[in-house]
């Protein structure tokens, strides 16, 4: 059989809390988490960091730092930070928890898209929403753009590179491929590339088995 990585994603940045009660949100909860997902087989763990008063996504490198400390004093496994942030969060605030944390491995994303979960935000009552600033995270997606400039680009791979962090380029529609090309030929990253495909978002490729087989 051949060797298989093996991802695991805790939290991620959209998944509100009135969507299930099983989403960790405090630093604990997350690195219990990830040590389970280690010893249930995962090499890796995906961190999004979360305000653990109100479940709010967060790039405060004091959180991902206490996340990182969590876990390792418990397991080995490869601790990979988002730079993906919010749509309330600038790329300068994405990117800070690299400098910090000096993590082993941080997302990448490579492009610009449309990016909405706005529909999330018809599902609920407002009685029914866990935190106030749920409705008004997904309903607002409607007019974000997640801004990922070459500009952008450049900088990240600078940042990533002098801080020794290696990037997971996540690709979410095809021509991220391209700038993952883009970044190879004007040799901003090493090789090897590590390559999140990301299907399913509201403004980029479906999750279509055709789409994974074509890209």
């Amino acid at each position: 059989m051949e060797k298989l990585i093996i991802t695991a994603a805790l939290t991620g940045n959209i998944t509100l809390p009135t969507q299930t009660p099983y989403l960790p949100l405090t630093p604990e909860q997350i690195a219990d988490d990830a040590v389970r997902c280690a010893n249930a087989g995962a090499a890796s763990v995906h961190v999004h960091g979360r305000d653990p008063q109100t479940g709010k996504p967060t790039t405060d490198p004091a959180v991902y730092r206490e996340i990182a400390t969590l876990i390792k004093a418990r397991s080995n496994v490869i601790v990979c930070v988002t730079t993906g942030g919010t749509m309330e969060m600038t790329a300068a605030e994405r990117i800070r928890v690299v400098p910090a944390l000096k993590p082993e491995l941080a997302t990448f994303n490579m492009g610009s898209i449309n990016f909405s979960i706005h529909p999330i935000a018809e599902r609920y009552k407002d009685s029914e929403y866990k935190y106030p600033w749920e409705k008004d995270f997904a309903a607002g997606t409607i007019d974000f753009i997640f801004r990922n400039t070459f500009g952008d680009i450049e900088h990240f791979c600078k940042t990533m590179n002098e801080n020794d962090t290696r990037p997971e380029h996540e690709a979410y529609d095809v021509g991220h491929l391209y700038n993952i090309q883009y970044c190879i030929r004007k040799k901003l990253v090493k090789f090897p590339i590590w390559v999140q495909f990301v299907t399913g978002i509201l403004g980029a490729i479906g999750s279509h088995l055709e789409n994974i087989m074509f890209m």
